[in-house]
């Protein structure tokens, strides 16, 4: 389970047989609240993505090994890896990823629904803008 917070950060949630306890795991910290998160599962990649975005302009998006989430050693044994952050000129309120994980859907104040796809040389970019 991920979540996002007014705190800014967002928190991926694991349960822990030894304690038998959901134990937080921190994954990225945003400059203002979390306003929505979108986990990607592996689907054939080598990891995970989850992307957030927030009241501070920024998407991001942060990588998490496959083989963090087998076993029953708790994730905080794996540290993520941020992939990216994508600047948007309004206040962000929605993050989707389409079902391969292959294409994000950014909305936010401004109307604007933008694509974001990673390009060969592995940089995000827009893809598609759709205003409303």
């Amino acid at each position: 389970m991920v979540i996002g917070c007014d705190d800014g950060t967002v928190q991926l949630w694991q349960y822990v047989e030894q304690t038998r306890k959901w134990e937080p795991f921190p994954l990225a910290v945003h400059h203002g609240s979390v306003r929505s998160v979108s986990w990607a599962p592996s689907m054939g990649r080598k990891s995970h993505l989850i992307a957030s975005c927030g009241a501070d302009l920024q998407v991001i998006l942060s990588s998490i090994s496959s083989c963090t989430f087998s076993g029953p050693e708790p994730v905080q044994s794996v540290r993520p890896e941020q992939v990216a952050t994508m600047s948007c000129p309004q206040e962000l309120w929605k993050v989707e990823w389409n079902p391969l994980g292959t294409v994000l859907a950014v909305g936010g104040d401004d109307g604007i629904l933008r694509l974001w796809r990673r390009g060969t040389d592995g940089e995000w970019r827009t893809e598609v803008v759709q205003s409303s």
